[in-house]
């Protein structure tokens, strides 16, 4: 899409399928990968209307049984999707290294990375991972910053397989990001699980921003809200 092309307003009001319909050229013949895909998700509305128009929809998630019920879904709407289920936890270094090793042994490029995955409940204790990192930190911020930084050759490589086409990574953040720091007192009192997921969607914003292109791939961090979206992910909350 030239950047001389008009788009139109979009607006809280604006469903998915109205974006999707606009940006069609643009998915087309492209491989996107997301996670976090769980139906009534954020993600799962995100794939669902690229699988319309995408050659290849990679949909990640660890849990194997959700991932079927969202392919089912997707399926279901768009019989001609061509959809790859990916299971990734991402708290965990090792599953998210294999999962990265999975997607880069496909003969497939790589177009499009959308970070939608995140852990909203953790309990109110500190919980820590096998690799001894506190979950919501290993599964919001380290695992897809690892996952991401494995997939960058992929992605660059598109570029060249894709002529004109700039490869892109998103990572979905929320607008409880601002009530989080990334170090000392948080700016609002509330429980554990609220607390530490504020500072947890803040990482992402705070290590993208100053960096910008990391190894030449744009990344973008929009907030979305998801309490006003009743995604998935509110109801644990």
């Amino acid at each position: 899409m030239s950047s001389t092309t008009t788009l139109p307003t979009f607006s809280f009001n604006t469903t998915a399928e109205e974006v999707a319909n606009v940006f069609a050229d643009e998915i087309r013949g492209k491989t996107v990968l997301i996670t976090g895909t769980s139906l009534k998700g954020i993600g799962f509305e995100t794939a669902r209307v690229i699988a319309k128009y995408a050659k290849l929809l990679i949909i990640a998630g660890y849990n194997e049984e959700r991932l079927k019920l969202s392919e089912d879904a997707i399926k279901k709407e768009t019989p001609s999707a061509n959809i790859y289920r990916l299971t990734v936890d991402l708290s965990s270094l090792a599953s998210v290294r294999k999962a990265a090793a999975e997607v880069n042994a496909l003969p497939d490029p790589l177009h499009v990375l959308i970070n939608n995955a995140a852990a909203t409940r953790t309990g109110f204790a500190l919980q820590l991972t096998s690799d001894n990192i506190e979950l919501q930190y290993a599964t919001n911020h380290v695992g897809p910053w690892l996952f991401t930084n494995l997939l960058v050759p992929k992605l660059l490589a598109s570029s060249s397989s894709t002529e004109g086409f700039t490869p892109r990574v998103i990572f979905l953040s929320s607008d409880t990001h601002y009530f989080g720091t990334t170090r000392g007192s948080m700016r609002w009192l509330g429980s554990y699980e609220l607390v530490s997921y504020s500072r947890r969607r803040l990482r992402p914003v705070a290590h993208i921003k100053p960096t910008g292109r990391p190894h030449g791939v744009p990344m973008s961090f929009p907030a979305k809200k998801a309490g006003t979206l009743q995604s998935c992910g509110v109801e644990h909350v």
